[in-house]
């Protein structure tokens, strides 16, 4: 039996005549027919004997009939898996952010998609920006939310939005009575900023520079989370990405915009060449929603 005949054979059986079968099939009755004759002739046997108006099943048809249709009850299957896949209600994604992205809107933002497809596995990365890109890269991941800008021509980049290099101090410190701190102010107190391979770090020197001022760095870190944890235990004025701080706020720091501003771009990165998948879209647009509503704190709010 090939699948067609095997699809005929299945169809008779449930619904009893070769008519019924053919109007569930969508198909004219002399073709059910015609294909159940050559189903039996290549088998050497008969499946059905016609008794008043209805076919009843020989014990040859019933005896193959549950493996038939174990066949398209796996056919169901893929049929409704591909239409969850379609509307994004099943599969998988993989995505990476940035620490303080994965750590807030992303994880947000998962979570508000899960509740709309709970069938979808995702899988999340905390990444710096270079393992990031490279992750994309190598299509070890779908989509990365990073700092841009990026260069790698085989990315397709978006600007999500921007964010203000703030300072963070812990609750009390002198600098926390200002409404801003400006670059001067730094010279007073011990810095605690980006290691030199950091983007972060160009941007804050750069802005230093512009104002002419170099201050004393006590510590270097890679994550602004680690430069937080150090200002809030004294250890001195952590130059931070407060971009974390917005979904999750550490009690005992407080938080200050710098003068000169200083702002570094979010992006969502993806291959040029391969398109998102359907659930990807989706997952895109519950991001979209959870950041339509960032609310950033006063004084250091960015574009």
């Amino acid at each position: 039996m090939n699948l067609r005949q095997m699809e005929v054979f299945h169809a008779i059986m449930r619904c009893g005549s070769v008519t019924a079968a053919a109007r569930q099939l969508n198909v004219s009755q002399p073709a059910v027919s015609a294909t159940l004759h050559h189903c039996e002739a290549g088998l050497g046997m008969k499946l059905f004997q016609r008794v008043g108006s209805r076919l009843q099943p020989t014990p040859e048809a019933k005896a193959i009939y549950g493996e038939v249709a174990a066949i398209f009850r796996r056919v169901d299957t893929v049929g409704r898996m591909t239409r969850d896949m379609v509307e994004g209600q099943r599969g998988s994604i993989a995505v990476a952010g940035t620490f303080p992205v994965a750590h807030g809107y992303l994880a947000e933002a998962t979570a508000a998609f899960l509740k709309l497809r709970p069938n979808v596995q995702v899988s999340i990365q905390s990444l710096t920006q270079p393992e990031l890109i490279d992750r994309v890269v190598n299509r070890e991941v779908e989509l990365g939310i990073t700092y841009g800008p990026t260069f790698d021509t085989v990315l397709a980049t978006e600007t999500l939005f921007k964010v203000a290099i703030a300072c963070a101090m812990p609750t009390g410190h002198p600098l926390a009575e200002k409404a801003e701190v400006q670059a001067a102010d730094l010279l007073d107190y011990p810095l605690i900023t980006f290691a030199p391979q950091m983007i972060m770090r160009a941007i804050v020197d750069q802005a230093l520079r512009g104002a002419g001022v170099k201050p004393e760095i006590r510590v270097r870190v890679a994550l602004s989370f680690t430069a937080m944890v150090l200002a809030r235990a004294g250890a001195g004025v952590a130059i931070i990405d407060p971009l974390l701080l917005e979904t999750l706020p550490l009690p005992g720091l407080e938080v200050r915009p710098l003068s000169p501003r200083a702002e570094v771009e979010v992006v969502m990165a993806h291959l040029r060449d391969a398109p998102l998948s359907q659930t990807m879209e989706r997952f895109i647009t519950c991001l979209r929603d959870v950041l339509s509503r960032r609310v950033e704190p006063p004084g250091w709010a960015a574009s």
